[in-house]
C-alpha cells in the first residue's frame, strides 16, 4: 500500500519570492528608511541637545514612534487591510528577520498591526477563493513597507535600551540618533539577549508562570474543560499531515507546507491559574472574551470548512464565505458563550452581525505592541485570523503584580518547578520533598524557605522561585519596571548565596539535615530571562546553570544532568 501523501504547497508564496529575489532589495529599504528618516525629522522638529538619556530620551524616541505610525499608515493605504494580511503571510522570513529569533515574529506582528488600521473591504480576483495580484509593483510596496515597520522596530528597541540606561547621540540632518553605551552595559544587554534568543516564548509569563500544565502540542482530553486551540507562527516551513483536497472533489490524507502550528491549552487553567482563586477573581480584561471565543469556535470551523485547517497551517487564517461564516456562528456561538459564563465571562453578543461588529472593533495597539487584528474583510469572505487571536489572547492573560492574589501566584510558580524537578533525574525523595514550601531553622531562628528543591547524586539543588511578570510596561522597557525587576532578582540571588554559604558551614539545622550532601547548589528561577547588568547574570553556580536562570533554562540544566565543580560567591 502506498505512503505517498501529496504535498499542498502555496504558489502565491513562491512567486512572492522569485519576484523579491529579482529586485535590489537593500537599496529599496535603504531608500525608504531615508526617506522616512527625513519625514521624521521634519514632524517631530524640536531643539535637542546632541547627546541625551533618561526621561528625555525616551520622550524623544516616544514622539518618533508616534510620527512614523502616522506616516506608514498614509504611505501604504492603497492596499486595505485584508490585502496587506495575505501579502504578509506569505513572505519569505528573511524580509523581516533580524540577529534573534523574536525579530521576525515581532517586525511581522507589527507590520499585520499597523495594515489592520488601513481598513478599508478587499476585492480577491477570484470568487471561489481568496488571492490578490503579485506583480514586480506589488513587491516593491511590500518592501517598503517593511522597510518602515523595520526602522520603527528600530525605535521600539532604542527605547528599552534606554530603559537599561542607554543614551542617545544626535547626527547632524537625522532625527535617528546613536545609541551610546559603556562597555558593561553592551555586554549586559549581549547576554541577555543571547538568553532570551535561546528561550522559546512563554505564552503565559504575562500570568508569572511557565507554561507547563497550561499549553500543550495535545488536547488534554482528560482535563474536563473545554479545549482552546492556539495558533503559533513557526520558525520555519515545516510540511505537517492534513486532510486536504484531492483535486477531485473530495479530501484525502495530504502534507501541508506550513508556517504555524497548533496547540492547545485548558480553558479553565488559563483563566483559574492560581489555586485557591475563585472564578472571576483574577481580574482579566473583560475582552479577553472575544478572542477567547473565537479560538474555541475554530473546531466548528474546521467542521463545516473542511481546508480551515490547511489554510490556519499555512498562513494562520482562514477564509471563510460570510454565508458559512454566518452558519457556523449560528452553531457554535451560544454553546461557546455558554461555557465562558461559567467561567463568569460574559461576551453578550447578538448572533453573527454582532459577533462581527464586536471582532472588527478589537483595534491592536502599536506601542507597546498587543496584536488584536482578529478578522479583516475581503468582499465575499472574512479572514478569521487565529494567530492574530492566540496573540490577542495571550496579551489579556496578564496580571497585575501587585494584585491581592500575588501570594497564590507565586505558590503556584514554585509548584510548577517542583514538578519540572520531579520529572527530571533530580527528583527528591519522600524525605527531602516534605521540606518543599517549609521553613528552614538553624537554633530557632529562620534561615530561609524551601521553594522547590532536588536531589541527584550527593548533590542538593535549592531553588529560589520569583514568579515574575511580564507585562506591558516591561515589554515597552520602562524604566523604572525594567530596574524594579532587576533589583528584585539580583536581592534573591545575593539571599540564595547567603543561604549557601550557611548551608556549607552549617548543614543540619532544627528541622534539616543536609549532611549527606558533598555538594550543595543554589540558584534563582524565573518564568523567563529577567534582565540585569550585574555580573550575576553571567555568574554560573554550576556548569550551565545561570545564578538568575529562567524556567526553560533550569529545564535544559536538569535534564543535562550537569553536576561539574561548582563554584559559589561566598
Amino acid at each position: 500500500m502506498s505512503s505517498y501523501r501529496p504535498e499542498i504547497v502555496d504558489g502565491s508564496r513562491i512567486k512572492i519570492a522569485a519576484l523579491l529575489s529579482e529586485i535590489d532589495e537593500d537599496q529599496l529599504i535603504d531608500s525608504r528608511i531615508d526617506e522616512l528618516d527625513r519625514s521624521i525629522f521634519l514632524a517631530v522638529g524640536f531643539d535637542r541637545d546632541s547627546e541625551t538619556q533618561g526621561d528625555a530620551a525616551a520622550h524623544y524616541v516616544e514622539s518618533c514612534i508616534h510620527a512614523i505610525e502616522r506616516l506608514l499608515q498614509l504611505k501604504h493605504s492603497a492596499y486595505e487591510s485584508a490585502r496587506w494580511l495575505w501579502y504578509l503571510r506569505r513572505l519569505p522570513p528573511t524580509l523581516f528577520g533580524g540577529e534573534l529569533k523574536s525579530t521576525e515574529g515581532y517586525d511581522t506582528s507589527l507590520a499585520e498591526s499597523l495594515t489592520w488600521r488601513i481598513g478599508g473591504v478587499a476585492k480577491s480576483t477570484s470568487e471561489r477563493s481568496l488571492s490578490f495580484p503579485i506583480d514586480a509593483s506589488t513587491v516593491r510596496h511590500i518592501v517598503r513597507l517593511a522597510a518602515g515597520v523595520r526602522l520603527m522596530s528600530h525605535l521600539h528597541s532604542l527605547y528599552r535600551r534606554i530603559g537599561k540606561g542607554a543614551r542617545l547621540r544626535f547626527m547632524s540632518g537625522s532625527s535617528i540618533p546613536k545609541i551610546v553605551e559603556s562597555l558593561e552595559l553592551q555586554e549586559a544587554i549581549t547576554r541577555y539577549d543571547a538568553r532570551c534568543n535561546q528561550n522559546d516564548g512563554n505564552f503565559v509569563s504575562g500570568l508569572g508562570l511557565a507554561p507547563t500544565g497550561l499549553v500543550d502540542l495535545e488536547p488534554m482530553s482528560n482535563s474536563g474543560s473545554e479545549v482552546c486551540v492556539l495558533v503559533f507562527k513557526l520558525r520555519a516551513l515545516v510540511g505537517l499531515p492534513v486532510k486536504g483536497p484531492d483535486g477531485a472533489g473530495g479530501f484525502a490524507d495530504c502534507v501541508v507546507s506550513s508556517t504555524h502550528g497548533i496547540q492547545f491549552a485548558d480553558t479553565s487553567k488559563l483563566l483559574l491559574p492560581f489555586r485557591g482563586v475563585e472564578q472571576g477573581g483574577v481580574g482579566f480584561d473583560p475582552n479577553i472574551g472575544l478572542p477567547l471565543t473565537l479560538l474555541l469556535l475554530f473546531p466548528y470551523f474546521a467542521h463545516l470548512d473542511r481546508a480551515c485547517v490547511a489554510n490556519v497551517l499555512q498562513v494562520g487564517y482562514a477564509p471563510v464565505l460570510k454565508t458559512n461564516f454566518h452558519e457556523i456562528v449560528k452553531r457554535g456561538l451560544p454553546v461557546v458563550a455558554e461555557q465562558l459564563r461559567a467561567h463568569r465571562i460574559d461576551v453578550q453578543l447578538d448572533g453573527p452581525d454582532g459577533f462581527v461588529a464586536a471582532l472588527e472593533q478589537a483595534e491592536p495597539q502599536l506601542w507597546p505592541l498587543k496584536s488584536r487584528g482578529l478578522i479583516r474583510d475581503a468582499k465575499s469572505f472574512y479572514m478569521i485570523d487565529f494567530a492574530s487571536a492566540t496573540r490577542s489572547l495571550q496579551s489579556f492573560l496578564q496580571v497585575d503584580r501587585h494584585s491581592p492574589f500575588s501570594s497564590a501566584r507565586g505558590d503556584e510558580f514554585e509548584r510548577q518547578v517542583q514538578h519540572m524537578i520531579g520529572e527530571s533525574e533530580w527528583r527528591p525523595s519522600a524525605m527531602f520533598l516534605d521540606l518543599r514550601g517549609r521553613t528552614l531553622r538553624i537554633a530557632g531562628r529562620k534561615l530561609t524557605d524551601v521553594d522547590a528543591l532536588g536531589v541527584y547524586g550527593d548533590t542538593l539543588l535549592l531553588v529560589s522561585c520569583k514568579s515574575v511578570v511580564f507585562d506591558a510596561k516591561y515589554d515597552k522597557g520602562e524604566f523604572a519596571t525594567v530596574r524594579n525587576r532587576e533589583a528584585l532578582v539580583n536581592q534573591a540571588f545575593q539571599s540564595c548565596q547567603k543561604t549557601l554559604s550557611i548551608l556549607l558551614q552549617q548543614p543540619c539545622g532544627d528541622n534539616f539535615d543536609f549532611s549527606v550532601f558533598s555538594k550543595m547548589i543554589c540558584a534563582v528561577c524565573t518564568p523567563f530571562p529577567v534582565y540585569t547588568s550585574s555580573p550575576h547574570s553571567n555568574f554560573q553556580v554550576d556548569s550551565g546553570l545561570f545564578g538568575i536562570s529562567s524556567f526553560e533554562e533550569l529545564r535544559v540544566w536538569l535534564n543535562s544532568k550537569r553536576t561539574g565543580q561548582s563554584t559559589h560567591l561566598l
